[in-house]
This record gives structure tokens, sequence and C-alpha cells, in this order.
């Protein structure tokens, strides 16, 4: 019997009168009644008018399987009207039973039992007991018990890669029933209905799955996935719970099966990451790096554990024992054989003429392979380091090494083909045609298969999967739109992993060739943020090419203007003024009408494009490659002057009445330029830098100038009296973007180092650093009132904080095109609170994720309870968001 409708008869059945009742404390049973009384009319506003309304809305969610947002929204209407909680109570007992809330729901089921309940309600509190039961049923929490769930799982996820969306979803109940909790089976049971277009029945799973979590994992914590950031490594756990993905100079950790990230990015190189291996348990992760170190990683509790000095400019490679007690890495010529436990050297390979860019242990672990450019890969003992042969082929450039499951066989590439070498005896066993360099090999478990990837100019982006037994090609991966970079199987051989430049990692049925799971997280980068002067606007240049106006009163996105922009602020108007140094024009841009309203070329040569603006928005100064400044007048849009200095701008800022102009300076003396505007001319230089500015402002009221640089300082100046400047050292990391707040009480500077510092710019002490920005800030601003402090990063995220006491509000975080999301981290028993719009949403969920402990969990489990309509607007009034 459909719930929601009987939910919409009973608002409009008779009932006794209406009183509010506490919030917070049971309401009383309604009493006995022989035929149901008659609904009286209420006045506009009153509690229990309100009830209704949310009674009515309960019944539309039950009907698009929203259990635990109905169950919210009827609690709420008892709240308010508690004499007409019989009108939903059979509804809510249900929903309770199906969301595994036993108690509660045979608490109330009890409770329609007891009294003269309508024969719908009765009904309802029979099915809510055979829930309850089934949820509450004695399962033996042992491995034996176990194996018929996970037996039945493996099948499912067979039929899952298999698209067999039907037949899956049933196994995943199957094997819910068979032992539970098991909020992974309802997840997965979920998917498959959201694939066969079922969405009431698929949001009831997500539902179950969510309560199932919480009791099982912990609290639920809505959470950001980081960003693919580039290059991308691949490793995968013996066990199939872990896998680690190394993209740029970052390593985010995935669950095996659910394909999310687990915790936080890890960070710690400062160059990109070359290679990436798991130790056999899965609990430590080695990463080699472009900036000459090997870094160990606690793979279970994210956390770095210690740094390996290699003694080498760049590191190619790094690969554990099979027992996870030994790591082998490069150092130019040289192998080093590294005690984990201990991080010393314990052996080192010698022998190679050329730098080692590949290494390799065969699965037995008794030997070792390691390749060079000079055409040749040498096989070492793995217990004393001693050589044993050398495999030669012209060509081969030793750069991609993979030993067979059973260490009988060596996989290598050369050009256009791949090599089978057979490990006793040194011989070829197999030469295996490839259309293109095979860059990246891996051998499939069984070890019947070989996947090859290739790269290149001529490169097809294919990943091939090979019969060892015959050559020949038996499945080609059609996907990447850039060179694969990574290629792993997962231990069963059931997918195969492959990571590309095109920042995406593919997960691939090995059977079928079917592609079952794209991670793509791309971030556009923000260059700039703006506050209009009435605080109800944000404007934002993303990748480039886009300015985005958000409205934040109305928490919404409010247009997406496609413009060359490398900056922009408002007007007195409303209206928006970008500059783009690349094609040398500013343009006046109509928010509304959502083009460009005026366009002003400037001569120069072609650059970067750096502008200030004075005050009122008249006027306009924009630096050009060729050292020359020109002052611009934005009405009549006409060059009123230009300044020529000996180097080139890298900052600028108008004082606060325009008659001055600061420039800071490049590479020749490092003096901060003040320029009289009406002369013309240099009033002063300013010394103090060791390094370039970067970073400029005056204070609103003039009092002082301030400039950041890339020797890690600001200087701050007397701008009345020009006494020698005050250095203001940061930690670390170069400043590159400050801004003071409206009243010049506080110094926002954002740096390098992904952090926001906070000074008093009188006392020159930092009062606060604002952490949370995984990449250079490259934008800070402070709204009028100086409430709101916006900060925005490299990967794309505008954090905006309470400038009074540094509180996060909220994160807003442009993913492609004007797809968008905010995100607040819950705090205690608060589970967080998102919103996202564009015309692709959808783009935009992959960035988040549900995490019950350490479990993370796809966001579609967790959706419909965190997800608030108007959260941007209420976060930036420091309010608690409210559900719709």
């Amino acid at each position: 019997m459909r719930r929601s409708a009987l939910l919409v008869l009973a608002v409009l059945l008779p009932s006794a009168g209406c009183r509010s009742h506490p919030a917070g404390q049971d309401a009383p049973a309604p009493s006995a009644m022989s035929a149901p009384p008659q609904l009286s009319a209420l006045p506009p506003g009153s509690p229990c008018e309100e009830a209704r309304r949310l009674r009515q809305s309960a019944a539309g969610m039950l009907e698009q399987g929203r259990l635990d947002r109905a169950v919210r929204t009827i609690e709420r209407a008892d709240q308010r009207c508690a004499s007409e909680r019989s009108q939903s109570w059979g509804a809510l007992a249900k929903a309770l039973a199906e969301l595994g809330e036993v108690d509660r729901a045979r608490k109330i089921a009890a409770e329609i039992e007891s009294s003269q309940a309508l024969a719908a309600d009765r009904e309802s509190a029979r099915e809510a007991k055979r829930l309850a039961d089934e949820q509450a049923a004695p399962m033996t929490d042992t491995e034996e018990a176990r194996k018929p769930m996970r037996d039945r799982m493996a099948t499912a996820d067979q039929a899952w890669r298999a698209g067999q969306f039907e037949a899956a979803r049933t196994a995943y109940l199957e094997a819910w029933k068979l032992w539970h909790p098991n909020p992974q089976a309802l997840a997965q049971a979920a998917r498959c209905s959201v694939e066969l277009k079922q969405r009431p029945q698929a949001q009831r799973l997500f539902d179950r799955a969510l309560f199932e979590a919480r009791k099982t994992w912990g609290p639920l914590k809505l959470e950001e996935q980081n960003a693919i950031l580039g290059t991308t490594r691949i490793a995968w756990s013996r066990d199939g719970e872990t896998i680690a993905m190394a993209h740029g100079d970052a390593v985010s950790v995935l669950d095996g099966r659910t394909l999310v990230q687990r915790g936080p990015v890890l960070r710690g190189h400062t160059q990109k990451i070359n290679a990436i291996a798991l130790s056999g348990d899965g609990k430590l992760i080695a990463t080699a790096a472009s900036d000459g170190s090997v870094r160990l990683w606690d793979a279970v509790e994210l956390k770095p554990v210690r740094k390996l000095v290699a003694n080498a400019n760049i590191v190619h490679a790094v690969a554990f024992s099979p027992d996870g007690k030994v790591l082998a890495t490069d150092s130019n010529h040289l192998v080093r054989l590294w005690d984990v436990y201990t991080s010393r050297v314990k052996d080192t390979i010698k022998g190679h003429k050329e730098a080692v860019n590949a290494i390799a242990f065969t699965p037995d672990g008794s030997k070792i392979a390691s390749g060079t450019y000079d055409n040749s890969i040498g096989l070492w003992d793995a217990r004393s380091a001693g050589y044993l042969r050398k495999f030669y082929r012209e060509g081969l450039p030793g750069s991609s090494l993979a030993f067979s499951p059973d260490s009988k066989l060596l996989a290598a590439n050369t050009a256009r083909l791949i090599l089978l070498w057979d490990v006793e005896t040194g011989k070829v066993e197999r030469e295996m045609g490839s259309k293109e360099w095979a860059d990246y090999l891996a051998f499939h478990p069984a070890g019947k298969l070989l996947a090859s990837a290739s790269t290149g100019a001529s490169s097809d982006r294919l990943i091939r999967l090979w019969d060892v037994s015959n050559g020949q090609v038996v499945r080609e991966l059609k996907g990447h739109t850039g060179d694969p970079t990574a290629i792993a199987f997962s231990p069963d051989g059931k997918l195969v992993a492959s990571g590309s430049d095109d920042r995406t990692v593919m997960f691939w049925d090995t059977e079928s060739g079917r592609l079952v799971h794209t991670v793509k997280r791309q971030v556009q980068r923000v260059s700039s943020i703006a506050f209009s002067a009435d605080g109800h606007s944000l404007a934002a240049v993303a990748g480039d090419d886009r300015v985005l106006v958000f409205n934040l009163e109305e928490g919404k996105l409010g247009q997406s203007i496609a413009v060359k922009a490398t900056s922009a602020v408002f007007r007195a108007d409303g209206s928006v003024v970008a500059s783009d140094g690349r094609d040398r024009a500013i343009r006046v841009l109509d928010v509304a009408g959502r083009k460009v309203s005026k366009e002003i070329p400037f001569a120069g040569a072609a650059g970067p494009g750096v502008v200030a603006w004075t005050p009122d928005r008249k006027r306009a100064a924009v630096a050009s490659a060729d050292n020359t400044i020109s002052l611009i007048d934005m009405e009549s849009g006409q060059v009123t002057a230009k300044l020529k200095d000996t180097d080139r701008a890298h900052a600028l800022a108008f004082s606060p009445d325009g008659k001055l102009l600061a420039v800071g300076a490049g590479y020749q003396d490092k003096a901060v330029r003040v320029w009289d505007v009406d002369a013309g001319k240099i009033s002063r230089k300013l010394p103090g830098h060791k390094d370039r500015s970067t970073a400029i402002a005056f204070s609103p009221d003039g009092r002082f100038l301030v400039s950041g640089s890339e020797d890690r300082s600001l200087q701050l100046w007397d701008a009345k009296h020009w006494p020698p400047a005050r250095s203001l050292q940061t930690p670390s990391g170069p400043v590159v973007s400050i801004a003071f707040s409206p009243d010049g009480s506080l110094l926002a500077a954002g740096s390098e180092d992904s952090t926001v510092r906070v000074w008093d710019p009188v006392a020159g002490k930092v009062v606060r650093e604002l952490a949370g920005h995984d990449a250079t800030v490259r934008s800070v601003a402070f709204s009028a009132d100086g409430a709101l402090l916006a900060t925005a990063g490299e990967h794309g995220a505008i954090r905006v904080w309470a400038a009074s006491d540094g509180a996060h509000l909220a994160t807003l975080r442009v993913v492609g095109g004007d797809a968008w999301y905010v995100v607040s981290r819950g705090q205690g028993d608060d589970s967080g609170h998102a919103q996202m719009g564009g015309a692709a949403e959808q783009d935009a969920e992959q960035y988040l994720t549900c995490r019950f402990g350490t479990v993370g969990t796809p966001f579609d489990v967790c959706r419909d309870h965190v997800m608030a309509e108007r959260f941007l607007g209420a976060a930036l009034r420091k309010q608690a968001a409210a559900g719709d």
C-alpha cells in the first residue's frame, strides 16, 4: 500500500483541536477514537497549519523514496502540533523500521496497536514490526558466518561490472539478508537502481545505507574529494581494499570497493611524483618524486611516516618487496635497498652506467629487475644484491617492467615491441608487436593477460589487453583523451585501472572491456575574487576565460560570463570590470545581460596584464611586459598617460585618493616605486625586499603601504612620513596576494604555502592563520562591511571566513564551466551541508563524499541528508543551514 497516498488522505481526515508540544519531549499518544474527528479550520500561520503543510510535504518525500527527509519532516510536524500526531504516525513507524530505527519503530507501532487507530495505520504498524524484526535478526559475527555474504557480494560485483544491474541489485540485497549490517550492499543495490532509472527505490536504499553506515562505522561527516592535479600513478594493495593514487605532487587513497577517497590528500613532495608503491599488507605507501626524495606514508591513518634521502636530483622508481620489509629505489645509476623499519640502506646494487628508471621485484621476492636507458635490464639476487644476468635489446629503454605472477616471465617495452623474457634462461620467449610504444605494462593476477598503455605524439591512447600465450590483442579499451600514465589490475583480476594525463582514472571490467567507473575531478583555477560594494555579490575569475558572479543573498550563481580575464572588480553600478593582459584589453561586463558592454584596448607588450583601479573605478593602471604602465580613463576609454620604467611591474596599487601609484618591481633593484600620478614621475623608491614584489596595497585610510614578495616577507611603510620599512616575516612561502580590511585594522596575506595569515598591521603581529587551501592562495578580499574574508586558491576553491574570529563558514568551488558547489564541514554532531548548481550539477557531486568514521561512501548515500537549497546565503550570515 502506498504510504504517500495514505498520508494525503490522513491530512484530509477530521481531527480534534490543535496544540503545540515542546520540542524534545515525547508527544502523548492520541486518545482512542472509534471514528476520526473532523479537522477544524486553522488560522493562517498557526503551528498546526504549518504542521499540516509539513505532513503533506512528507507524503511527497515518501513517494520519492526520501525516507530520511520524510522522517525529519514528520518529526518537525509533531513538534509543532502534537495533537495531530496520529495523522502520520503509521507512515513514521514504517519509515523508521525501513531505516533500521528498530526501537523507535516498535514503540510507535505498539502505540498504534493499543489505540483505536485507522485500519491503514494498523496495517502500517504490522509492516513496521515485520521490517523491524528483519532488521534486528541476530547475526553471528564470525568469518565463517560472513562467508556466504561475501560470496554473494562477489557475484553481485561481477554482475555490476557486466552491466547486469537487475541481477546485481538482487544479489546485493540477498547478500544483505545473509549478513548485516552491510551498508555497502545497500549502497551498491541503490546504485543499480539508479542505473535502472528507478530513482525512488534507489533513494530508499541510499537512505537505509545512510542509517546503517552511521550505526556501523560512526558519525556522518561530509567531505570533499581532492581534485586530480596532474600526471597519475596507481598502486593496488594485494587484498584489494586500498588503492593509492599519486597525482601531481599529492597522494590520494581510495577505498578499493567503493572507489571513494578515504580521507585528506597526502602532501609533502615539492615536485611531481614519478612512482608509487603499496606494501604487501597495504599499510604503507612509498612515493618517489622529482624533488629527489622518497617518502613513506601510513595508508591507514593517512599521515606521513618518514622521508628517505635518495641522494639524487630526481627519483624515478620505487618498489616494495612482496613481504614489505625492503624498499628499492633508484639513485642515479644505483639501486638502493632500504630496510623499511629502520630506514637505513641495507644494500646497494651497482652495475648500470645510465640512470635507473624502473624497478620491480619478482612476486616470489627472490629477484630484482632494474631498467635503464642503456638498452639493458639488470637482474639481481634480492637477498645478496648480487648480479645474475642482463637482458639486452637495442632500443630497450627499460622504463617499464612487469613480472608474471609465477615469477617466470619478465615483460619489458621496446620500440613498437613488447618482449617476454624467460627469467631463468634469459631467452626471449615471445615478441608481441605493438602499434604504439608500450610505456606501461602490468600482468593480470592469473598471468594469462598483459595490459599495455601507450604514450607519445603518435599514441592512440588505448589500453590493450594481450593474450600472453599467443601474443594477440584480445581487447582494446578506449576512453582516455590524454596519454595514459599508469595501469594496474585489481588483485582478483576483475578490474583494470588506468590513469592519464587527462586527469582521470578509469576502471574497466577485464572480461567485457566495459568502463565501470571514472574518477574525474578537475578544477578551474580561480585567479581573482572581489565583493560588490553592497556585499550581496561575489565575482570570481575562473579558468582565465570565465567570470562568475554569485548572488550571496539568494545563495546561487547569478551569472556566468564567457570572457578572457585574469582579474575582475565591481563598479558602483553593479557592473564588473575585467582585464586581460594576453589580448591587452579591459572589458566592462553587463552582468544581467551576460555580455561585454564596453571594451577598452590598451597598447603595450602582451603579458599577464597586472592591473590596479582607483577606488571609484574611474581610472585603471595596466602594466605590460615592455616595462610600461598605461593609465586609462574608464569613461572615455583613452590612455591618458604612459609611465616608463626600467623594470617590469608585477604588482600595482593606487592610493585611496588616486594620486599615488605603488609599483612592485621585478628583478633588478627589488625596490618598490611610488609614482606621482599627475606629475608622471617616481616620487620615491622604497628598498627592503630581497626578491621581486608580487602583491601590494594601500590601507583604506592611506596610512600604510604594504608589499609582499617572493622573499617570504611583507614590507610595511608609513605612507605619510616614509620612514624605513618594517619587515613582517612569514614562516614559509612567498606572498602572492594581500588585502586590507575596510577599516584598516586587519591585513590578510595569501602565500604559496597554501596559508592565509591575518596581521594586525599596527602591532606587526599575526593574529590568526587560516589553513584549508591545498595550493597557492591567489587572491584575498574583504567584504565591504568587513564581516567576511574570501580567499581563492590555485585549485579552484574559494573559502569564506568570518573576519572577526577566522571561523570557516563555507567553501565554494568551481569545477567546470558553470558547475559549482558550496560545502561546510560539520562540527560536533553536525554532519555538514552542501549546495550545488550549474548546468552540469552532476559534475560537482563527484567532488563530495560521505564519511562514516574512516569509511568513505559515494555522495549519493548522504546527498538527501546534507543538501540544503539556501545554504550559501545562510552560511555567510553565520546561520545554521536549514533543510528544504
